[in-house]
């Protein structure tokens, strides 16, 4: 990852401030968002008594990694701004630091036998994005649900549609979304590339998903 230009972190103010900690709490390092809506890193260096402005090396933890043990379901975003909107209304949500189309078996791991909600953004990317992290988790969780917005306009989110919409009807279009079931075809490709890929396989046969009802949201 590059390096920050330190004149351009000064004339453009920080509005946010995301803080990554690991599943035991700990942190992991924070992620600044700029005014101009550009990101850059940073981690506390103990030795120096500064911040140091990489996270190179570092193992990154899922978004709220560290308040997935506590809940029983999890909503995935693409967006920290989505994980902190639907944390106003009492749920526990994750996204990953890559970005969409990239997910590690690290973050599968973590979300073990938890019931999954996917809110996609309302694009291609996002939507490719949602059946990604399904297929990833299929037959690793209690249950997935992906929720689409195509209400919305373009590159719209959950947090647009909150914004919009009162709680109650984000509740409806969740129960109302189906199960996702995995496509057998899709595993199988999915598992040749990563073994192309040198990472790890998620697992043989897919443990069928299934939904008997989203208590939490």
């Amino acid at each position: 990852m590059s390096k920050p230009d330190l004149k351009r972190v000064k004339k453009s103010p920080v509005v946010a401030t995301y803080i990554y900690n690991y599943a035991n709490g700990e942190k992991a390092f924070e992620k600044l968002r700029r005014e101009d809506k550009t990101f850059f890193f940073r981690t506390w260096d103990q030795e120096s008594g500064a911040w140091k402005y990489s996270i190179k090396g570092l193992e990154t933890p899922l978004y709220n990694e560290d308040k997935i043990k506590d809940s029983k379901t999890i909503c995935i975003c693409e967006g920290e701004k989505d994980c902190d909107t639907l944390a106003q209304f009492g749920y526990t949500a994750v996204t990953n630091l890559d970005g969409a189309g990239k997910w590690k078996d690290s973050y599968t791991q973590a979300l073990v036998g938890k019931s999954i909600v996917i809110f996609t953004d309302n694009d291609e990317q996002g939507i490719k994005h949602g059946q990604l992290v399904a297929r990833k988790l299929a037959g690793h969780t209690n249950s997935i649900k992906i929720v689409e917005f195509p209400e919305l306009p373009e590159k719209g989110d959950v947090t647009d549609y909150l914004e919009t919409h009162p709680l109650e009807d984000l509740k409806i279009k969740v129960k109302g979304s189906p199960a996702y079931v995995p496509n057998p075809e899709e595993i199988l490709e999915q598992e040749t590339l990563e073994k192309q890929e040198n990472e790890e396989a998620l697992g043989e046969e897919p443990l069928q998903a299934t939904y008997e009802d989203f208590k939490e949201l």
